[in-house]
């Protein structure tokens, strides 16, 4: 009986350290590289600047009186393609995303239609331009955003008799997604609505807007 007390005493002691070796693992080769060390992803920061390109197209109408004779009015629908640079700066605090853009496009939305009267109206868009504010939420690497601001653009005008172009000012508003691939390329869809006005002819009143939608890449520094 001694004996075998002997025994079950020497299996007890043996058994734990042998499993708390086998959790250890086999020890490491003499001359083995250690294991390399943990790869952590750096946060990404909407913070900084940013250029970049888009292309979009544009929709919308025009509402028209011509005094060039007997009052005539007009309505008809405009449509055509836009595109060009933008610019601007990001201030990200946690989830909140505060910016300033601006943009120059060249543009091809344009339209026509007859009067009340029976004679032919047309507008044309030649060139846009923005200066707006953003703000927005960030998940991540991806920008829920709405913005607005000044909007301006050259617009052309002609009615029975006379033609006319001159530079508009108005505003704009729209919102956005906008995703970062790496660390410096970001791409958005964007819409937005663009009222630019009226012009200041006394024989001809068009107020011209539209809707846009763009595609954009940016470049972030």
């Amino acid at each position: 009986m001694r004996k075998i007390a002997l025994a079950a005493l020497g299996v007890a002691l043996v058994s734990p350290s042998a499993a708390f070796g086998a959790d250890l693992g086999p020890p490491p080769r003499p001359g083995a590289a250690p294991p390399p060390p943990p790869i952590y992803q750096p946060v990404f920061s909407w913070s900084g600047l940013y250029v970049g390109a888009q292309i979009g197209y544009g929709w919308g109408d025009t509402d028209a009186t011509s005094f060039a004779g007997p009052t005539e009015t007009y309505s008809y629908d405009t449509d055509g393609w836009l595109g060009g640079v933008h610019a601007g700066f990001n201030w990200q605090a946690n989830a909140l995303v505060i910016g300033l853009e601006t943009d120059i496009e060249l543009a091809d939305v344009s339209g026509s239609g007859i009067g009340s009267l029976g004679s032919r109206h047309s507008t044309a868009i030649d060139w846009l331009g923005s200066l707006r504010g953003r703000i927005g939420l960030a998940a991540g690497r991806t920008l829920f955003y709405a913005t607005g601001g000044l909007a301006y653009g050259d617009v052309s005008v002609s009615g029975p008799g006379y033609s006319d172009t001159e530079t508009h000012a108005g505003w704009t508003a729209g919102a956005g997604i906008e995703h970062a691939f790496s660390p410096t390329t970001t791409a958005r869809i964007e819409y937005r609505y663009t009222d630019l006005g009226s012009n200041d002819l006394t024989i001809d009143e068009s107020d011209v807007t539209f809707s846009a939608v763009r595609l954009g890449l940016s470049f972030k520094f």
